[in-house]
C-alpha cells in the first residue's frame, strides 16, 4: 500500500491511522469547496473565520459584524464538539478495531499528509485565500464532455420545442419516498408548463402527465450538457453543483440536508437559480420560481460567466489532481511537504511571543521615560526653590 486517500471527516479519520500502520502516503480528499479548520490546520493553511465562512453558516466570503460574530461562535463549536466528543470517540473506535497498538492523536497524523485535493476553486467556497502547495484546488475535476443521450431521451428532448426541465434529487435521498402531496403539487406543477421535464424517479407513477418522462437511472452529466436542457432542479448537492456550473444550466435548489443548504445559498449569492423551502415549497412558489429562471437571461448569463472563469486554466483539475499523485508515488515520503508551521507553537505562530516582548519593551521605555520627567520636574523643581530661599 503507498498511498491512503481518506476522506478527512465524519469519522473517516480512520484513514489517518491506516496510513500510519501501513507506513504508506497520506492524501486527505474532500468533495465540499469549503475549508474545515482542522483540515486547513493540518496541511497548514490558514483559517480565519474573518472571511473564510463555516459551512454551518452557510455565510458568504463577505460578512457583516454580526455574520463574523456568529460565524466566529461556529468555528469555535465545531472545533470543540469535534475535539471533545467526535475525536475521543473515533479514537475509542479505534481501540477496539486494533487493541492492544499505540493510536497517536488523530490531529498529529493528519499533519503527516503529503497532499490535500479539494474540491474548491478560487470563484466558489471559500474562494480567493492562501493555501500551502500541497493544496490542490481541484473543483469542477468531472467536468468532461458529455457522451451521447440513449435515443429515447435524445428524441424526447429534441422533439420539446420550449426546452427540457430536469429534475433530480441525487442518489441518496429517493424521490419515490416523499410524501403523495409533493409528489401530487410537483406533478400539477409540471403539468402546466410548455417545457417537458425529465425526472429521476425510482418507481412507476400511472398519474404522470404527457410532458413528464420518468426514470429510476439518468446519466445527470450527459444530460446538463445538453443544449436542451434549460433548467436543473436538483438537491443541491456538492457534485451536482459543480455538474451544473460545468455545463453552465440554471438551477432551482431544494437543500434537504448535509452540506446542500450551503452550497445551493452559494449558487444563489452567485445568481445562478434559485433555492426553495422543501418544507415550505408550494405549487404557485415553485411555478413562480421556475418562471423567473426560465424568463430572466441573468441566471443563464451568470453560470455561463463562472463556468469560463473556472474552467479557463492551464490544466484540466482531474489532471492537476491526477499528477500530483503520481508525484508521490514517484517521490513519496517527502519531508519538504511538512509545512514549518507544524513545529511552531501556537504563540510562535501567532508572533504572540514577538508581540508580548515588542510591548514589554515599549511599557518599559514608556516607564523609564516617565522617570526621567518626574525626576527633571523634581530636580527643576528643587533648584528653583533653592533660588527662592
Amino acid at each position: 500500500m503507498d498511498v491512503v486517500i481518506s476522506l478527512p471527516v465524519f469519522a473517516n479519520e480512520v484513514g489517518s491511522y491506516i496510513a500510519y500502520k501501513k507506513n504508506a502516503t497520506l492524501v486527505p480528499f474532500m468533495t465540499a469547496g469549503y475549508g474545515f479548520p482542522n483540515i486547513n490546520w493540518g496541511m497548514g493553511d490558514p483559517y480565519n473565520p474573518a472571511y473564510m465562512p463555516s459551512p454551518l453558516t452557510g455565510f458568504s466570503q463577505t460578512m457583516s459584524f454580526g455574520q463574523r460574530i456568529v460565524n466566529t461562535g461556529a468555528v469555535l463549536a465545531y472545533i470543540l464538539l469535534r475535539r471533545y466528543n467526535a475525536v475521543p470517540k473515533i479514537h475509542t473506535m479505534l481501540e477496539e478495531v486494533f487493541p492492544g497498538e499505540d493510536i497517536p492523536d488523530l490531529d498529529d497524523l493528519i499533519k503527516n499528509a503529503a497532499l490535500f485535493i479539494n474540491h474548491g476553486t478560487p470563484f466558489t467556497g471559500d474562494g480567493l485565500r492562501p493555501v500551502m502547495p500541497k493544496t490542490i484546488l481541484a473543483g469542477l475535476m468531472s467536468c468532461r464532455p458529455a457522451k451521447p443521450l440513449p435515443n429515447n431521451l435524445e428524441k424526447f428532448i429534441r422533439e420539446s420545442e420550449h426546452g427540457v426541465i430536469f429534475v433530480s434529487f441525487g442518489s441518496v435521498v429517493k424521490a419515490s419516498k416523499m410524501p403523495e402531496s409533493k409528489r401530487k403539487m410537483m406533478l400539477s406543477v409540471f403539468s402546466r408548463l410548455k417545457q417537458r421535464v425529465i425526472w429521476k424517479w425510482e418507481t412507476s407513477m400511472e398519474d404522470a402527465p404527457d410532458n413528464v418522462m420518468l426514470s429510476s437511472w439518468l446519466p445527470q452529466t450527459s444530460l446538463l450538457a445538453h443544449p436542451g436542457v434549460r433548467l436543473f432542479i436538483t438537491h443541491g448537492g456538492a457534485g451536482s453543483i459543480q455538474e451544473t456550473i460545468c455545463h453552465k444550466t440554471p438551477i432551482i435548489g431544494v437543500p434537504i440536508f448535509g452540506d446542500q443548504p450551503v452550497n445551493v445559498k452559494e449558487a444563489v449569492n452567485k445568481k445562478l437559480g434559485l433555492q426553495m423551502d422543501w418544507h415550505k415549497m408550494t405549487e404557485d412558489s415553485l411555478l413562480a420560481a421556475i418562471t423567473e429562471v426560465l424568463d430572466d437571461p441573468e441566471y443563464q448569463s451568470s453560470v455561463s460567466r463562472l463556468s469560463d472563469l473556472i474552467m479557463d486554466q492551464p490544466q484540466h483539475p482531474l489532471e492537476r489532481a491526477v499528477w500530483w499523485l503520481e508525484y508521490l508515488l514517484r517521490h513519496p515520503h517527502n519531508p519538504g511537504m511538512r509545512p514549518v508551521t507544524h513545529d511552531l507553537s501556537w504563540p510562535q505562530y501567532f508572533l504572540l511571543d514577538v508581540i508580548a516582548t515588542a510591548i514589554a519593551i515599549l511599557g518599559l521605555v514608556i516607564f523609564i521615560f516617565i522617570g526621567l520627567i518626574r525626576y527633571c520636574c523634581c530636580k527643576k523643581a528643587e533648584i528653583g526653590k533653592q533660588k527662592s530661599e
